[in-house]
């Protein structure tokens, strides 16, 4: 009998406030993500990269305090981790920000 192994989906959600982590924890859940990692800022998850960890995807809060997403999305690309898909995430909307 052939067994199947479907590919286990790893999320990274990055962000300082708990009840967006929280919220994003739920939604990946639902959706079928089978591993989801905490980075309560952009340092921690560019730690989380050197460590050797790969993600299929990564929820950012832009604006957090200690390295924001704007700043980490600038590192991945330096660093050539951009391996995963990146999403921005950000209870403001500034027309700045926008793209």
């Amino acid at each position: 009998m052939a067994t199947t192994s479907a590919k286990k989906l790893v999320a990274l959600i990055v962000d300082d406030d708990s009840i967006n982590r929280a919220i994003n924890m739920k939604c990946l859940d639902r959706v079928g993500f089978d591993h989801i990692k905490i980075a309560e800022n952009g340092q921690e998850a560019v730690d989380y990269f050197q460590g050797g960890n790969q993600f299929d995807l990564v929820i950012m809060d832009m604006e957090m305090s200690i390295m924001n997403g704007i700043q980490d999305e600038v590192t991945a690309d330096e660093e050539g981790w951009r391996s995963c898909r990146l999403a921005g995430d950000s209870p403001h909307v500034r027309a700045e920000n926008r793209q």
